[in-house]
């Protein structure tokens, strides 16, 4: 999931857009403004993600040594974790300056990866084949019409 966090500096609110991309939860955190490029001296900034009221991960910035002044990219962090589909997600968002702290919170579900085949089933981790994956080496693809595992290698 990429889940994009955008603080305005002029109203002092945040806004947020994610995607249904399955497992990784992806977070970019950027600021706009009314003017271009923005300036970002002073400010500090970060997120706090938690499952049942446990903290699994969290980011501060600017890093140690690092100090930002403006930019014009729609963002500017990258932080990403794991946690597996199904898994309910909070993740809240705080931007500070002398002039006060701003805190936002979002939060969903880490969607599942698509139903590769008709004929597979969720097992509560990942999708499975109504047949087992044959054992050793091969190039193994699926037939859903034929309900089959084949090794491609031995189709050429």
């Amino acid at each position: 999931m990429n889940l994009h966090a955008t603080f305005n500096t002029s109203s002092r609110t945040w806004s947020f857009e994610h995607d249904d991309a399955p497992d990784w939860v992806e977070v970019r955190i950027g600021f706009a403004e009314d003017g271009i490029p923005v300036d970002l001296r002073d400010w500090t900034f970060g997120f706090v993600a938690t499952v049942d009221g446990e903290q699994v991960a969290s980011a501060e910035h600017p890093k140690g040594g690092i100090r930002y002044v403006s930019s014009d990219e729609p963002f500017i962090t990258y932080d990403a974790f794991f946690q597996p589909a199904d898994t309910p997600v909070d993740v809240t968002f705080t931007v500070s300056k002398a002039s006060g702290v701003y805190e936002d919170s979002v939060s969903f579900v880490v969607p599942r990866a698509p139903q590769p085949f008709p004929s597979w089933s969720w097992n509560g981790e990942t999708w499975v084949a109504p047949v087992p994956l044959p054992e050793g080496p091969g190039d193994w693809m699926w037939d859903e019409e034929n309900q089959v595992w084949f090794d491609a290698a031995e189709e050429d």
